[in-house]
């Protein structure tokens, strides 16, 4: 059974509504180029096999599908985390607790919103899939047939002016954009990963604490790394991890873990890293059922 539920001038899709169920609901958001209701998001919640036991919340940023994918490459990620934080606060079905899954980008914007508003909600467990947690070193790209011309618009802009500040506020994938190369231009422009972890002149020991504190205040934080991954640039940011490709491995981000609190999150058992086989988010059945097993 699907229906929507609109509030304000969003619009949630509500997948597999069961009224009598004791399971917390799920969210999911999802990725670049990507939206709410297509048909892959559809087939990834129905292989969940979920639908008879809990509601799953499909995030639909936007007035309909249509715009809610140009936002996937247009929009300030400050200002669309904010607006998801108002939308879970002022969600009654949520406030028991809710789990929620984050494809690719998605991952990174739950991660924000937790970091951000955790104090405010009550996510429970947080499963992010081949997500840019320290950001991507190249953009995607766009298929050689069939690419959206807002995919192409999007390229272009952060091939040319990546740290502008024109493409920072307006291009999404520019705003979790890293080269190691050009570190210190990306300290200085970078207005959403920097300090989402609270790297350079980004970190504030007071905003530092709150984002530890609500990183923390997760049941289980689970990684998903797909080890022929293609398109997250390094694949090991998946992992909080960046690639040295002049020593050939990767290596722990360790400021970041130590900001964010990670290595408590190990020591507590409350976070995973997971490398499942596939190219970006070309999930197995056998994945999916992993995925599955920390929702109930």
């Amino acid at each position: 059974m699907i229906r929507e539920l609109v509030v304000g001038s969003c619009i949630f899709l509500l997948v597999a509504y069961t009224v009598l169920t004791k399971a917390l609901p799920v969210i999911i958001y999802h990725g670049l180029g990507d939206n709410c209701c297509n048909e892959d998001i559809v087939r990834f919640i129905d292989k969940l096999g979920l639908s008879n036991q809990t509601t799953i919340v499909s995030l639909m940023i936007g007035k309909d599908p249509q715009d809610d994918l140009f936002k996937s490459y247009f929009d300030d990620c400050n200002r669309q985390v904010s607006h998801v934080c108002r939308l879970l606060r002022g969600r009654a079905e949520l406030r028991d607790g809710f789990h929620a899954i984050g494809l690719s980008q998605g991952g990174l914007f739950l991660r924000a919103v937790q970091q951000r508003c955790g104090h405010e909600i009550k996510m429970r467990r947080l499963i992010t899939l081949a997500s840019p947690h320290i950001g991507v070193s190249s953009f995607p790209g766009c298929p050689e047939e069939g690419a959206s011309t807002w995919c192409r618009v999007a390229e272009k802009m952060i091939e040319s002016a990546v740290y502008s500040k024109f493409v920072q506020r307006r291009i999404v994938p520019a705003q979790y954009y890293r080269e190691p190369k050009e570190y210190r231009k990306y300290l200085r422009s970078n207005r959403f990963l920097a300090d989402l972890n609270q790297e350079g002149p980004r970190f504030v020991e007071e905003k530092a604490k709150r984002y530890k504190e609500n990183l923390g205040k997760l049941e289980k934080f689970v990684l998903f790394r797909f080890a022929n991954d293609t398109v997250l640039t390094p694949p090991s940011s998946a992992w909080f991890g960046y690639s040295d490709h002049e020593l050939g491995v990767d290596l722990r981000q360790k400021m970041v873990q130590d900001t964010l609190g990670l290595d408590e999150l190990i020591a507590k058992s409350k976070i995973e890293f997971l490398l499942v086989p596939g190219d970006h988010l070309q999930m197995s059945n056998e994945t999916i059922r992993e995925i599955a097993g920390y929702l109930v």
